[in-house]
């Protein structure tokens, strides 16, 4: 069966749902389709990507481009979930979620296979030793190794059991690092930290402006937030100077529309840090 025409150019990158219902195909016109796999329909078109994968649940598809992002998509809405900051210049070249659903890899034109937290968005590892522009990578069914390809002419097997199952040291070095808000506030679901997402989210995630400082906070945050976390009165500080004016003024912004502070289930869930 011939699927209809759809794409502009050539097709990078293209993957079934678990359950075998949809197909996702992405292109070097930067468009990723979604068609029933039945009919051959189209159900939903993503803008921007062009390498796809589909979370093990078939709730998610990760894509990945040349504009230096990885992105999160609810497959149900077509709606944005979360983007990461991959490569600046070369982009990622291939996406592939973790068999638990947990973790993606992407293939980075820098010569480096990244491994990223699905829940969190957080870059966890970056595995260096290619010496050219890796273009694919996989996991194992057990999800203990990724495997890359380059265009060194060579397969490399990665041992990622240790992102699972940390050492005492390195689970006591993970819960010291944390991002400024949060560090203050001293929880990610403190209804301080969770408005911040949710103007990240909802605001800055929408401009490319905004994205930038976003990616910005992140490289600058956590060694920040790892300096102050221990230090009372620099927490203070930052609190009554920088961030109670700034949560002050979100919520001027957002006072004709109440809902947006509510706290329910779903942003307990994601646990998210700021």
């Amino acid at each position: 069966m011939k699927l209809r025409q759809g794409h502009a150019d050539r097709v990078d990158g293209i993957a079934f749902s678990p359950d075998s219902r949809i197909l996702a195909s992405g292109s070097e016109d930067n468009l990723v389709l979604l068609r029933e796999v039945a009919t051959g329909n189209e159900i939903r078109r993503l803008e921007g990507h062009k390498y796809v994968a589909f979370s093990p649940n078939g709730k998610l598809l990760v894509s990945g481009s040349n504009d230096s992002t990885i992105r999160l998509w609810d497959v149900a809405t077509g709606h944005e979930v979360r983007q990461l900051f991959g490569n600046e210049i070369m982009g990622e070249k291939s996406v592939a979620f973790s068999p638990n659903g947990r973790l993606i890899a992407s293939a980075s034109g820098e010569n480096t296979v990244r491994l990223w937290e699905v829940a969190t968005g957080r870059e966890t590892q970056r595995l260096s030793g290619h010496t050219d522009h890796v273009l694919s990578v996989a996991f194992s069914p057990d999800g203990r190794f990724v495997a890359s390809g380059s265009k060194d002419g060579t397969v490399r097997l990665w041992r990622i059991s240790s992102i699972h199952e940390p050492s005492l040291a390195e689970k006591q070095e993970q819960q010291k690092a944390c991002f400024i808000a949060t560090a203050v506030y001293s929880s990610a679901l403190a209804q301080e930290v969770i408005l911040l997402k949710k103007f990240r989210d909802e605001i800055l995630m929408e401009s490319k402006v905004g994205r930038q400082f976003i990616k910005l906070y992140y490289q600058l945050s956590p060694s920040i937030a790892n300096f102050i976390v221990n230090r009372s009165i620099l927490k203070i500080s930052i609190r009554k100077l920088i961030l109670e004016p700034t949560i002050w003024l979100l919520k001027e912004i957002w006072s004709f529309n109440p809902h947006v502070l509510k706290t329910g289930s779903k942003e307990k869930a994601n646990n998210g840090k700021y």
